[in-house]
């Protein structure tokens, strides 16, 4: 789970009330902003892998085997 500053949580919490009218504790929103980082994390390295294959640039042997190293290449059929 990502921490970040009191600061931060308490600017989303202020965020969600102003934007939502909800008002939601410290704890929840901080499991809110987690939740968000890892999702936009996730998309980063989706992006960051099809644009690299997209270039031909290979991915590593072993290191960036995780969830999508078990689908084939479009280019070649492969599974890596």
């Amino acid at each position: 789970m990502v921490t970040l500053s009191l600061q931060t949580t308490q600017q989303l919490q202020e965020i969600i009330r102003e934007d939502y009218g909800a008002e939601i504790s410290l704890e929840k929103t901080a499991e809110l902003a987690s939740g968000l980082i890892s999702y936009f994390d996730l998309l980063a390295s989706i992006h960051h892998r099809s644009s690299n294959e997209v270039r031909g640039v290979p991915l590593s042997q072993g290191a960036d085997r995780g969830l999508y190293s078990k689908f084939p290449n479009a280019n070649t059929g492969e599974t890596r």
